[in-house]
């Protein structure tokens, strides 16, 4: 009868099993119809399905609400059928409950199926989530029921074809609740435990035995970050934090009441717990859940996807987040991106809860590679470099070994990054005033000096040193003044060498070949100058920069005067020659022609002439004819004038 249904029969089926219990067949009828449309998707109608769920679904509820439809129901039911004791009445009554119980586990497995289905719109995946998270509200009377919340959750997270619209349908509805987020690190924890590494494949059924999905260890971690990364904190709706009533999903039935008129109601009151309590029962199931799941051999993927959201979604959330400090600092000895990504979540450890890690600055000092200006996450990597230098206690040899090491790096970098190089030393510069000196540095130079012959002959400061005696000359020669005694590659930013240094870098950047560059460093050499008057740089205005930042900029100016070339025609090639012949030579270069000699053929031709220059144009290789050049030893510029 359900293969051809329609629409309407489907609705009508619906509202007579809703009106009287004498159609309570048509409930295994629609179940049918919802199976069938599982297993043969093609011939089935989404609008058909989307009735058969909603018409059950309001079936079964008013059952649960009730508590005629519960487990405990059912157990008395199965005790009054094995007994087979008692009236003929209590026997049928505990066959329909029996009866009931299965079509509702049925029905269950079937909103599962749908949930997970490849096949299954979005609207009625949606519709499904709904239904089951009402009867995990419902199933007993108040109380949250976790057995329903875990079969829902595993069915999810072991699921081949996971979809992130589920999840976040379950962050905006759901996960604002207490109870929610609560169970969910409950469910999460065990599916990671009886799945975790041991199990390279992953599998779950249903109740009818049924395999309905198959996932590999890889994806299992995938799908628990993504939904570990949504469980938050949820927010208090009272303003007064220790009276604050939290939300939760298994009692949001109940009539809102404001507060104080609530704390009069004696069973209110054995009720309420105080929002601290709660809080720390759910961030200690949030801070277990996460360790047991940062045991996991993850993989570069979810590896880089929980460092980028530790500092704001991980750490917060916690009970004592120091108990990351291993996972951080293995992840920020690993070197590359790892360490980019790391350096945010422990800078967070280091600044807010204490913890003590000599080694920071001097990993942070090696993470300064040309190779950062076009690394991903190099605006927030920048940003965390400005605050990690900001504190006053830093010693001056280390701000001016950071100053020295990106201002080497600006020389190799894009414009973009040479506009934060200019940004964070010119924040240095204003709150570490011990390193202006290395603004100007002055020499005391010295004419080099005879060599001291002893009595052996010998040099005496070559034979000092061969004796292993220290010498110490602190002043330079007029030929050693354009040596830095800077050492980039030195790891140690003690032994680089950087106070003894000057910015010849900063200077060297004036003469940058973007002018946003070289306008840039002439107007922070005024704000030095002012200090009164000006106030250090936001890294964040210029860690996102690119070429195609730079040129956006560039075509917005209004500029005062257009530079105009005018053609006859246009041009075929970079280089046209002259057309006439009073004027020979180039178009662009009047009176100049831009020639290659072949270096076999200058030989012959000095050779031939005994003359050092040749100016046979017919061994002339133009410029202009388009052609690729040949090997090519020597250039000259003929001027033809």
């Amino acid at each position: 009868m359900e293969a051809g249904l329609s629409v309407q029969a489907v609705k009508q089926l619906g509202k007579e099993l809703l009106v009287s219990k004498t159609h309570i067949n048509n409930a295994p009828t629609l179940l049918s119809l919802l199976s069938k449309a599982l297993d043969s998707p093609a011939s089935s109608d989404d609008e058909c399905v989307l009735h058969a769920l909603l018409h059950l679904q309001a079936f079964f509820s008013p059952l649960l609400s009730s508590g005629e439809l519960s487990l405990q129901a059912f157990e008395k039911a199965q005790r009054t059928l094995e007994t087979k004791a008692g009236e003929h009445a209590h026997q049928a009554q505990a066959v329909y409950l029996a009866w009931l119980w299965n079509k509702y586990n049925q029905f269950v497995d079937l909103l599962l199926r749908i949930v997970v289905s490849p096949t299954m719109s979005s609207s009625t995946q949606i519709v499904a989530m709904d239904a089951l998270m009402g009867f995990v509200r419902e199933e007993k009377q108040g109380d949250f029921s976790g057995r329903l919340y875990n079969k829902l959750f595993s069915t999810l997270v072991l699921s081949k074809h996971f979809k992130s619209q589920m999840i976040e349908h379950l962050v905006a509805n759901y996960f604002k609740y207490m109870d929610v987020s609560c169970h969910t690190c409950v469910s999460l924890r065990k599916v990671i435990t009886c799945h975790g590494p041991n199990h390279q494949g992953v599998s779950t059924s249903l109740e009818d035995g049924s395999m309905v999905e198959e996932t590999s260890l890889q994806s299992l971690m995938s799908n628990v970050s993504d939904i570990l990364i949504c469980i938050n904190v949820p927010k208090i709706t009272g303003k007064d934090s220790e009276n604050a009533v939290i939300e939760s999903w298994s009692t949001t039935k109940e009539k809102a009441v404001d507060v104080k008129s609530k704390q009069a109601d004696t069973k209110y009151a054995i009720k309420q717990v105080k929002f601290t309590q709660k809080v720390k029962k759910l961030k200690s199931k949030i801070s277990r859940v996460w360790l047991t799941f940062l045991q996991l051999p993850l993989t570069t993927v979810v590896y880089e996807k929980v460092l980028g959201h530790m500092h704001k979604a991980i750490i917060p959330n916690l009970t004592n987040p120091l108990l990351l400090s291993d996972f951080l600092t293995n992840s920020y000895n690993k070197g590359g991106l790892i360490s980019v990504m790391a350096l945010s979540g422990l800078f967070s450890l280091i600044t807010e809860y204490g913890l003590e890690y000599p080694e920071f600055y001097n990993k942070l000092y090696a993470l300064l590679e040309p190779s950062m200006f076009i690394a991903k996450y190099r605006a927030r990597f920048f940003e965390l470099l400005d605050l990690s230098l900001k504190s006053p206690l830093i010693p001056s040899y280390l701000a001016a070994a950071f100053a020295k090491k990106l201002g080497r790096m600006a020389l190799k970098s894009p414009p973009a990054g040479a506009l934060i190089v200019i940004t964070i030393v010119h924040n240095l510069l204003r709150r570490h005033p011990s390193i202006n000196c290395l603004v100007h540095q002055n020499y005391e130079i010295s004419e080099p000096q005879p060599p001291d012959l002893g009595e052996t002959g010998l040099d005496n400061k070559n034979l000092a040193a061969a004796n292993g005696e220290e010498t110490q000359n602190k002043q330079f020669t007029s030929e050693g003044l354009g040596q830095d005694p800077f050492n980039v590659v030195e790891p140690d930013p003690a032994k680089s060498n950087a106070l003894k240094s000057s910015l010849w870098e900063m200077d060297t950047l004036r003469h940058h070949y973007s002018p946003v560059v070289s306008r840039f460093v002439a107007s922070l050499e005024a704000d030095l100058t002012l200090r009164a008057k000006t106030t250090e740089l936001n890294v964040k205005d210029f860690s996102s920069g690119s070429y195609a930042t730079i040129f956006a900029e560039e075509v917005k100016r209004r500029m005062k005067s257009v530079p105009l070339s005018f053609y006859k025609s246009v041009p075929t090639m970079l280089f046209p020659k002259a057309l006439d012949s009073e004027s020979p030579g180039l178009i662009d270069f009047p009176g100049w022609s831009f020639s290659r000699r072949h270096k076999q053929d200058s030989n012959d031709a000095k050779q031939s002439t005994g003359k050092n220059d040749s100016t046979d144009e017919s061994k002339c290789w133009m410029w202009c004819k388009g052609e690729p050049p040949p090997m090519v030893d020597e250039r000259s510029v003929h001027a033809s004038v």
